[in-house]
């Protein structure tokens, strides 16, 4: 999973979030959670950095919008 992400060159932030899948999302979060990749290596303290960026960068642009859908665009 760490591969994944490392391996490709991303020009901006957001291209690197749009590249972000649900399952890369999920495997994010388990690996913060636990504080080893799915191979069992342990996060460097960088890469719980990153990972925790990225983590919350999907969720305040994928659940916004999911929100934004479920509450047809009314705001609080």
């Amino acid at each position: 999973m760490s591969n994944e992400l490392e391996s490709r060159q991303f020009d901006s932030l957001q291209t690197l979030i749009d590249s972000i899948t649900p399952e890369i999302h999920e495997n994010l979060k388990t690996a913060v959670e636990i504080g080893r990749w799915a191979n069992g290596d342990k996060l460097t303290p960088e890469q719980l950095e990153h990972s925790l960026q990225a983590i919350i960068a999907y969720e305040a642009r994928h659940l916004s919008e999911e929100w934004k859908e479920d509450h047809n665009g009314w705001h609080w």
